[in-house]
């Protein structure tokens, strides 16, 4: 499984050099892997706005020494070849990010701007660690009273298919037997079987 996250596509040599030259101080795979995660993260901008040329023979190579912004695959591709180019196996993972916890509905919002990419890295002796290179998307923050209405407008939504769309025989069994018990003040008997 390791031996395949070490293959490497012909690339610009230069994506090889500066790995080595980001992490020649460090010793172990590591501080290797956190120190290019550093510096991804701390000299290059994010951005969903890509610039450069748009055939370029080796988009990687464009990211990472003219263009020097994009989005997380971009970033965690070049963490991904970088350290492979220091023997270190690793893997590129596209999942999601958490998303935002709403205090309204009592629910978790997963949208599809949380989509994201990051990086495994085989480091030993702990295994497959994460590592996530990408700096925070500057867009994404929101004024207060925005996320009020947008977590209002999310918990409707979510009451709305819940309750409405839903619907479904079991939710209507529930609700006869509330309203049964609303109006006439006694809970459902069982039947008895005839003795």
């Amino acid at each position: 499984m390791k031996a395949c996250c070490l293959q490497l596509p012909e690339e610009d040599p230069r994506i090889g050099r500066l790995a080595r030259e980001l992490t020649r101080d460090q010793l172990t795979a590591f501080e290797k892997a956190r120190a290019l995660e550093r510096h991804l993260r701390g000299n290059y901008s994010y951005s969903l706005e890509l610039r450069g040329r748009p055939n370029s023979r080796d988009p990687l190579a464009m990211f990472l020494f003219e263009a020097r912004r994009g989005h997380c695959e971009y970033f965690a591709s070049a963490m991904a070849v970088m350290l492979r180019e220091l023997g270190i196996p690793a893997r590129l993972v596209n999942g999601f990010r958490i998303g935002e916890y709403n205090d309204i509905g009592n629910d978790w919002t997963v949208r599809q701007y949380d989509a994201h990419s990051w990086v495994e890295a085989w480091v030993s002796p702990l295994g497959w660690h994460e590592f996530d290179p990408t700096p925070p998307d500057p867009r994404r923050t929101r004024p207060a009273l925005a996320r009020i209405f947008a977590n209002i407008a999310d918990a409707l939504d979510l009451w709305w298919w819940e309750q409405v769309v839903n619907y479904d025989f079991w939710k209507q069994y529930q609700l006869v037997g509330t309203l049964r018990t609303m109006v006439f003040g006694l809970p459902e008997q069982p039947e008895k079987s005839p003795a």
